[in-house]
């Protein structure tokens, strides 16, 4: 199969993501507009007591809902999944896991960014002291 040539990057945003509108060259020939999106990869943490998951309760702004999912969040650059794990479901859940394992990652948004969202498993988990919310986490709710 043959691969899109781009021709040009024109960056729409830079923030917390990075928005760019590439002109691209088919295998066609033809030449096409193509939105990408510079994602920071993200992990998400299934965390277990036994067969019961560790679940958070948060407002979602993009699907004006409040949705129960497992802890998750963007990966800081230089650390690994694990470390983003561990760190996201202490500062989500205040929950510390003795073991954290990446067991893969999926590119769900495959058709306009690169973007990895790993997913990790913790276990032996231990509730510790509440850490003070990031504003988006206030009001965060928590079960098993």
């Amino acid at each position: 199969m043959k691969h899109w040539q781009t021709i040009e990057r024109k960056k729409v945003y830079e923030g917390r993501i990075g928005v760019y509108e590439d002109l691209v060259r088919l295998p066609s020939k033809k030449v096409i507009k193509h939105v990408f999106l510079d994602i920071p990869d993200g992990v998400g943490v299934v965390a277990l007591d036994g067969e019961k998951i560790l679940l958070v309760k948060q407002y979602r702004y993009a699907i004006r809902k409040c949705v129960w999912e497992i802890p998750a969040g963007s990966i800081d650059k230089g650390e690994t999944p694990v470390q983003a794990a561990r760190r996201e479901l202490l500062e989500e859940t205040s929950y510390e896991a003795k073991q954290v394992k990446a067991i893969g990652y999926v590119n769900v948004l495959t058709g306009m960014s690169g973007f990895k969202d790993w997913v990790c498993i913790a276990q032996d988990l231990e509730k510790r002291k509440q850490l003070p919310s990031e504003a988006t986490e206030l009001g965060m709710q928590v079960k098993f």
